[in-house]
């Protein structure tokens, strides 16, 4: 498996002049705006890293993979790998840069930093989720129409939750999340992510290459 991850973290140094350009500009933006643009790095390197299904298929990869012994396994286990991989780098680098942005404009807030990149992550971990079975099912272009159905769909609802059905959320419930949010969520995360996991399996385990 320490191979495959190995192709997918080559590939995305290939791109890395792309990513240096957002980096920056992203870290210019946050100087000069009143936005900590910096905690959307995750985001942005997932985005990229989600390219590498679309060189696998265009160089058959799948196909040569697939042959190895546990190819098949190995291939969807080092996509998760490298995804939470990629995302635990950025999220530090994001909270780094989000915490000099703060103290350079004496606006450091470290919980409004660390609850901001927790939401973005806890947000990143349910797309993967969604889009790796969505794309070992069907491919990479199909999986990035899913990408925005996701997105839009997601935000549909809570705009249609919030607006039309003006559902009042419990104070009760608000002082409950403040207080266990977090390891809540972690727990949730976990499980959908493992879940995503063992039927990515199954799907490219009983897929025809």
């Amino acid at each position: 498996m320490s191979g495959m991850i190995k192709k997918d973290l080559y590939l995305i140094m290939n791109n890395r002049k792309l990513f240096y350009i957002v980096f920056v500009v992203y870290l210019f933006m946050s100087f000069v705006s009143n936005q900590d643009y910096t905690l959307f790095i995750p985001f942005i390197l997932l985005m990229m890293f989600l390219s590498s299904f679309s060189y696998d298929e265009f160089n058959n990869w799948n196909g040569y993979g697939a042959v190895l012994p546990h190819g098949r396994e190995n291939i969807v286990k080092g996509k998760y790998v490298t995804a939470l991989i990629l995302l635990a780098l950025s999220t530090v680098i994001s909270l780094l840069l989000s915490l000099t942005v703060g103290a350079f404009k004496n606006s450091l807030d470290l919980s409004f930093s660390i609850t901001t990149v927790v939401g973005i992550d806890s947000v990143l971990l349910l797309l993967i989720s969604i889009l790796f079975p969505v794309i070992f099912k069907f491919g990479y272009e199909k999986g990035r129409i899913a990408l925005f159905i996701v997105s839009f769909g997601i935000s549909g609802i809570v705009i249609l939750l919030g607006r039309v059905l003006k559902i009042r959320i419990p104070v009760s419930a608000v002082t409950f999340f403040v207080k266990y949010g977090l390891y809540l969520a972690a727990a949730i995360m976990i499980v959908i992510l493992y879940g995503s996991y063992r039927l990515s399996r199954k799907i490219f385990l009983n897929k025809e290459l």
